[in-house]
């Protein structure tokens, strides 16, 4: 299994934002903070409008700074590619290694798409990603990590459910996207990165039971048991703090 890096399409990268410009602001949190202020002329396409011709101004929007950046686009395929093949062998078979589990069989590789997107989106069924060309080599290499244990994870949850691939629920998201900081920062992982991976700020401000909840899954993450008992019993507990924080509506 390897990472490859590949310029998105411009009919791809228009998907991608009207995506995120057309969802609801509940569903997507704080992206459409971030996808407007990389691209404020969106804030100006008048709501009245169709959607077909909101369409063809948001493919203006977006066709002007793809071509702005296709030759940066491009140098940073040729050198994130570079920087990345210090990492991926030892990456790839630790991570296999730590979450007990082989790579998927379905694709022997993962895409990184580069475009003018501010944000991160994960397609986990096509084991691809997608990131700007003007992040640094730190955020490339903290970006791919992350999402390739996404990819990774989510086959280990399907197999310790005995379901299919890429089939999780909403509570299982957002603990994948909690337990990136003791996956990462893990000494097997960090030994091979040497970087600092952080979580959503939202998961080190909860607090459950007068315990901050990633202290809590980190000691269960620092103990002598296997992975699939440090998933289940990360689980059990973050779906309790998730039962108290609902019920406190």
């Amino acid at each position: 299994m390897k990472v490859i890096f590949e310029i998105a399409s411009l009919e791809d990268t228009v998907n991608i934002i009207k995506d995120f410009y057309y969802q609801d602001e509940k569903e997507v949190h704080q992206t459409k903070k971030h996808l407007f202020g990389y691209y404020p002329e969106l804030n100006e396409i008048d709501k009245n409008l169709s959607k077909d011709e909101k369409d063809k101004i948001i493919f203006k929007i977006v066709e002007k700074e793809y071509n702005r950046l296709y030759d940066k686009m491009t140098e940073k395929q040729k050198h994130f590619t570079l920087i990345w093949q210090e990492y991926n062998d030892k990456f790839i078979a630790e991570l296999s290694n730590y979450l007990n589990t082989p790579w998927h069989t379905f694709k022997d590789y993962m895409t990184g798409y580069i475009a003018p997107v501010p944000i991160f989106p994960r397609y986990p069924k096509y084991l691809s990603f997608v990131f700007s060309p003007n992040i640094t080599d730190e955020k490339m290499i903290e970006v791919t990590a992350h999402e390739c244990t996404h990819f990774l994870w989510f086959k280990k949850i399907s197999e310790i459910n005995n379901t299919e691939y890429n089939n999780y629920s909403s509570d299982e998201w957002e603990y994948s996207e909690l337990v990136v900081d003791p996956i990462l920062n893990s000494k097997e992982m960090n030994d091979v990165l040497h970087i600092n991976e952080k979580a959503y700020p939202y998961f080190y401000e909860q607090e459950f039971n007068g315990e901050k909840i990633m202290d809590h899954i980190k000691k269960i993450y620092e103990e002598d048991i296997s992975i699939e008992e440090k998933i289940t019993r990360g689980f059990d507990y973050y779906k309790e703090f998730l039962k108290s924080k609902r019920r406190a509506r």
